[in-house]
């Protein structure tokens, strides 16, 4: 309403006619300015639908100006489908409306300088209109809303809440997912790179393993060359052995003749001498003795053993037939044997004493209860000798060979 004020004082001091004719709102009048020409005579009034007054009173007659037409219809953008007449002496300004539309109906007029303004409130309508318009759609922003409408919206709230802590926790567990995938995969890298140095080093072991081939062959053959070697090592040493025995077959070792510090052969030659005369009542003489000297070196309070070698094989054999005479005489009379017949012959003799039984040990073999054992160095065990099949036929009347028995060797 200010606005229509504002606009009809803008038009009073411009001097021209401002006319409205609202049947719809009571009429208004707009103060006189200080300024206002005194020939400018202005009129707000409701007047009659033919004619447009302007005078000073609201119940003056027709002005014999001019004459108006009737009201245009509602669909006029002239108020509410009727116009109001000023009249203004000194006109000077002229003012038109021009409507885009052809077939809307237009005031008319033989006033050449008549102005015809819309219904205030029309145009308020309109300012209002245009602040909904800025303001937006009214739906969008409702007013209170009812119980009904409030429980919704609670309960709209509350799903929109716990989806919401849903959301949160989907992304916590998500997070913990991408966590515990990142994870994988680092392991997954460090997996794939200890494969990949596996497979390196699996590729060099191959390529040494192809390249140790040729001497995994030449280490077979040499094992099987070293296991024939070992055999015939075991052959040789039981030959040497065999053969050493046989160069010793004519050797006596005396234990427990007396003993002198820087004794020589002669002497000890005529201390075994003398013991088998009076000793053995054996007559022997110096010709018959090849060699007679001590073992080791000499010690104070004991005798050391003194070894002779007979020339003949019989003056041996017939000596050793008289150690029956030794039986309480410190003086005793052995054989001589190679260092392997004498381990092997004290291994049989611990085993022939551990039986609790009468035995015999000839040279490298003991007969024990009917049975011939001998002794393995390889593994020093003692074992039982299998007669062959025909001697074992003839001796037990064509009864099967007994099986080997072996057992531990008693050491001292």
């Amino acid at each position: 309403m200010r606005i229509v004020n504002l606009f009809v004082l803008l038009l009073q001091i411009a001097g021209g006619p401002v006319l409205d004719n609202c049947r719809q709102h009571q009429a208004f009048a707009v103060p006189k300015l200080p300024s206002q020409p005194a020939n400018a005579i202005i009129i707000l009034e409701r007047p009659s639908v033919e004619t447009a007054t302007s005078s000073t009173s609201s119940t003056s007659g027709p002005s014999p100006g001019f004459t108006t037409k009737p009201g245009a219809s509602s669909l006029s953008a002239s108020g509410h489908g009727c116009t109001a007449t000023m009249r203004i002496v000194n006109l000077f300004v002229l003012l038109l409306q021009v409507s885009k539309r052809d077939t809307d109906p237009c005031f008319r007029s033989n006033c050449i300088c008549i102005v015809v303004l819309p219904c205030p409130e029309a145009c308020l309508e309109s300012f209002r209109v245009l602040l909904l318009m800025l303001c937006g759609d009214v739906e969008v922003n409702p007013g209170p809303m009812s119980e009904h409408q409030v429980k919704q919206f609670n309960e709209m709230f509350q799903l929109l809440q716990g989806l919401n802590a849903r959301s949160l926790k989907f992304e916590e567990g998500q997070a913990t997912v991408i966590a515990s995938i990142n994870e994988l995969k680092a392991n997954q890298k460090s997996i794939q790179n200890s494969v990949t140095n596996l497979a390196q080093r699996v590729t060099t072991v191959d390529a040494k393993t192809a390249a140790f081939h040729d001497t995994e062959r030449e280490l077979v053959a040499a094992h099987h060359t070293i296991e024939r070697m070992e055999k015939d090592n075991r052959n040789l040493k039981s030959r040497l052995s065999d053969m050493e025995d046989r160069s010793r077959r004519d050797n006596l070792i005396f234990h427990g003749i007396d003993d002198s510090v820087h004794e020589t052969w002669s002497q000890s030659e005529d201390k075994v001498l003398s013991f088998l005369s009076n000793v053995l009542n054996m007559t022997v003489s110096h010709e018959q003795i090849a060699r007679a000297h001590r073992l080791g070196a000499f010690v104070s309070g004991k005798s050391r053993p003194v070894i002779v070698k007979f020339e003949s094989f019989k003056t041996k054999d017939h000596i050793l037939s008289c150690r029956a005479r030794l039986k309480n005489n410190p003086v005793s009379v052995a054989e001589d044997f190679s260092p392997e017949t004498r381990l092997a012959r004290k291994r049989l003799l611990d085993y022939g004493k551990s039986q609790g039984t009468v035995f015999k040990l000839r040279y490298n073999k003991l007969s024990l209860n009917g049975k011939c054992f001998a002794y393995n160095a390889a593994d020093d065990s003692i074992y039982e000798l299998l007669p062959s099949a025909a001697v074992q036929r003839a001796y037990n009347g064509a009864q099967p060979a007994a099986e080997a028995v072996s057992g531990p060797a008693t050491t001292s």
